[in-house]
This record gives structure tokens, C-alpha cells and sequence, in this order.
């Protein structure tokens, strides 16, 4: 299901209504070694970053070098949790890659801004605030009702569609949250699931 505003963050997650009802038991497992590698390319996010927004303030840009890292670091993450544990909709194993997957039923795909605001770029971080606060909330709500619809699966055998839906909403609104505050889209993300 992709977006359907016009924000330049489209995060894709295709309905399965039918998953391995017993797998999602043992992801977790199965995930460690994306949770490892994930950790270690996180760790320079602590310079990069910072960097970025230097770029931005300083020339009006984001270096595609560094636009490609934090964007292939987001969409690998969402692949991830599109497996696991934010949506578990899928049983297709995710890849090891920072690119797009055609054959993947999960993506993130980014649009890169040829310029960015440098006033909006010096508060960025100020600006993302009440965003990142509501998606740490709508995190907690995702994992509450990933674990129903898990538990939907387990009994019935189907994911439940209506709940595939919320979550989905729900991740969008903290993918973009994450894309406007690592510098990836200069639009403001949008108060809405859509």
C-alpha cells in the first residue's frame, strides 16, 4: 500500500493476507544478524549527520554521498521492520542492501531534493520536535497493534487487512518524521496517515 499525498517519502508495504501464522515467533532470531549490521552502520550517523545539516546551512544542499547513506540506512531499516516487528507482514527474508529491491514487498522510496532551505535546515532539528514526539508515541501504538494482528494470524491464519492498514499509516507518519529530520526532504512532513 503506497502513499497517497504528495509528500516526496512514499513508504511501501504490499498486503499479504496470508504469512507463515507460527514465523513471526522466531524473527527475532532470524533477525540478529540485520540487527548487528544495522547497529554498526548506525554508529557514524553520530558525524554524518551533523554533517549533513552543515552542508544544508552552509550550501543550500545535502551531499548526495551522504543523502544516499542515510536514505539507504532508512530504507534497509524499514525492510527490516516491515519483516519483523512494525508490520510482520511479510515472510520473505529482507536483503542486505542500502537499494531499492524490486522483488521486495517493502520499500522507501525518496525523492532528492536538488536544494534545500538553509533557514529551515538551521532549525530542522527544532522544527522535527512535535513529529518526533508523536512518532515515538505512534511507535508504541505500531508495536501494541502489530502484536494483535500477530496474534489475529496465529488463531485465524490471515493478517488482518483493517489493522495492516493502521499500521501502515502509522509507520508513514514516522518514516517521514525520520526523512524530514535527517535532512532527506526539505518539504515539512504532513499531520496525517495518508
Amino acid at each position: 500500500m503506497a502513499a497517497s499525498t504528495n509528500y516526496p517519502v512514499e513508504l511501501v508495504g504490499e498486503y499479504a493476507e496470508r504469512v507463515n501464522r507460527f514465523l513471526w515467533l522466531i524473527k527475532w532470531l532470524l533477525l540478529i544478524p540485520h540487527i548487528v549490521v544495522l547497529w554498526l552502520l548506525s554508529i557514524p550517523l553520530i558525524v554524518t549527520l551533523p554533517i549533513s545539516w552543515l552542508a544544508v546551512v552552509i550550501w543550500g544542499r545535502n551531499p548526495s554521498f551522504l543523502w544516499n547513506y542515510h536514505t539507504g540506512l532508512l530504507r534497509w531499516g524499514w525492510r527490516v521492520n516491515f519483516y519483523s516487528y512494525s508490520a510482520g507482514n511479510t515472510d520473505q527474508y529482507p536483503p542486505f542492501s542500502f537499494q531499492s529491491q524490486e522483488e521486495y514487498p517493502a520499500d522507501l522510496i525518496i525523492e532528492y531534493p536538488e536544494s534545500s532551505s538553509r533557514l529551515t535546515g538551521l532549525f530542522r532539528w527544532i522544527l522535527i520536535i512535535p513529529h518526533w514526539i508523536i512518532a515515538a508515541i505512534l511507535s508504541e501504538i505500531v508495536n501494541i497493534l502489530v502484536l494483535f494482528a500477530l496474534l489475529f494470524l496465529l488463531f485465524t491464519g490471515r493478517y488482518s487487512q483493517d489493522l495492516f492498514n493502521i499500521i501502515m499509516g502509522l509507520n508513514r507518519w514516522i518514516y517521514r518524521a525520520n526523512a524530514y529530520g535527517w535532512l532527506l526532504v526539505d518539504a515539512y512532513p504532513p499531520f496525517s496517515f495518508d
